[in-house]
C-alpha cells in the first residue's frame, strides 16, 4: 500500500480554509471541519493549483459578503500569482465541486 493511500488527502491538505465571522475576522476552518453553510462566506487558498476560492452562501449577508471581497484583496498581496474566483452557492464550477463535494 502507498503512503498517499493512508494518510491524509494530499488536495485538502494542500487547502487553508478561513471563514468569514459576523465581527468580520478571517477564522481558520481545522482541516476536516469544512461546512458549506448557506449563511457563511468561505475563503479556500488551495496552494496545489494557486488559485484563492470565495465561496458565499446564497443566505450570507451583505456584511460579510463585503467583509470577503476585502479579505480576498488582502490575499492578493500575499499570493499575488494565485487566481481569484469567486463562487457563489449553487453555481459551483466543476473544480470546485470535486474538491469540496458540493452538489451540481
Amino acid at each position: 500500500m502507498s503512503a498517499a493511500a493512508t494518510g491524509p488527502d494530499p488536495v485538502i491538505h494542500m487547502t487553508e480554509a478561513l471563514i468569514i465571522s459576523s465581527d468580520a475576522r478571517l477564522v481558520p476552518v481545522p482541516h476536516g471541519a469544512l461546512q458549506l453553510d448557506s449563511d457563511s462566506v468561505i475563503v479556500l487558498i488551495c496552494h496545489d493549483i494557486q488559485t484563492i476560492f470565495l465561496w458565499r452562501g446564497r443566505e450570507a449577508g451583505l456584511f460579510k459578503r463585503l467583509m470577503g471581497t476585502r479579505a480576498i484583496a488582502r490575499l492578493s498581496h500575499t499570493y499575488p500569482e494565485y487566481r481569484i474566483r469567486p463562487v457563489d452557492e449553487g453555481a459551483e464550477p466543476e473544480d470546485f465541486r470535486r474538491r469540496f463535494g458540493r452538489p451540481a
